[in-house]
């Protein structure tokens, strides 16, 4: 009996390993690129950029990220020339001109003061270490720029009549 024993614990043993090494096998899935949901092809660019960004190449192009990161990083130096670069051709010049006309003469003064409220939002001098871009959305969202641009086209139209 006792050898009995021993032939079935070493049976038992030999079919408990195998089926443990086969059921835990990985079996491969192959989904589409496209199919992945946002987020699962994440690129990290340290150096590429004005600053660090990580995002999902697969829905921000290379021109978006240089306008994001310029966008941020002239925010974080205070930089007018760097900030009017990366904003529309008429936004930044708008901005100085006629919303901020009796606070700031120059870009320079606009900028830092811009700086100066994002670091009283954070409580603290502010750096920006890595810029996530982690979602996306396909809505319209109507903004103070659009209405902007919406009232200057129709500006023009009537100075053009």
């Amino acid at each position: 009996m006792n050898r009995f024993h021993k032939i079935s614990a070493l049976l038992t043993a030999a079919m408990l390993g195998t089926v443990m090494f086969t059921g835990c096998m990985d079996k491969e899935v192959n989904i589409a690129e496209e199919d992945l949901p946002y987020g699962a092809t994440m690129r990290e660019a340290k150096t590429t950029y004005a600053l660090p960004v990580s995002y999902d190449r697969r829905f921000v192009n290379e021109a978006q990220l240089t306008a994001i990161t310029e966008y941020l990083y002239a925010i974080q130096t205070g930089d007018g020339d760097k900030y009017a670069e990366t904003t529309l051709d008429f936004y930044a010049e708008y901005q100085l001109n006629e919303v901020y006309s009796t606070q700031y003469k120059t870009m320079d003064e606009m900028i830092v003061a811009l700086r100066s409220s994002v670091s009283e939002i954070t409580a603290d001098d502010f750096e920006f270490a890595m810029i996530t871009i982690d979602g996306f959305t396909q809505e319209r969202v109507t903004s103070g720029l659009d209405t902007m641009i919406e009232i200057l086209t129709k500006s023009t139209a009537r100075a053009i009549s």
